[in-house]
């Protein structure tokens, strides 16, 4: 049997109000505020479909989280292939002038 207590906590883990919970399940909000008091008893419909509108919700949010951690990384890797080429260009650069720098030494 689900609990008052259990219910609460899904509420509050979920964000819901006794409004949403009562437009949820289908019911009216006098049912939910007995719900809440323990005056009735919450069917186990009713408490697994909030369940699972909370579960989803939470994945739903950690796939969005993910998505954006993935673009910030992507960002990073961007800009980490330009400061890559900039060295590699430096590095060609810096070749160069030892190149030329040992033909002088050679020459002399």
């Amino acid at each position: 049997m689900t609990t008052p207590a259990a219910l609460r906590d899904l509420m509050r883990r979920g964000n819901l109000t006794g409004a949403a919970v009562a437009r949820l399940t289908g019911v009216n909000g006098r049912t939910v505020r007995r719900w809440l008091s323990g005056d009735s008893a919450i069917p186990f419909a009713a408490y697994a479909l909030l369940n699972a509108r909370v579960e989803r919700a939470g994945f739903l949010g950690d796939l969005r989280d993910m998505q954006q951690h993935r673009v910030r990384l992507l960002g990073r890797i961007a800009g980490l292939d330009a400061e890559l080429a900039e060295a590699r260009q430096e590095l060609a650069r810096t070749e160069q002038e030892l190149a030329a720098l040992a033909t002088t030494e050679n020459a002399a």
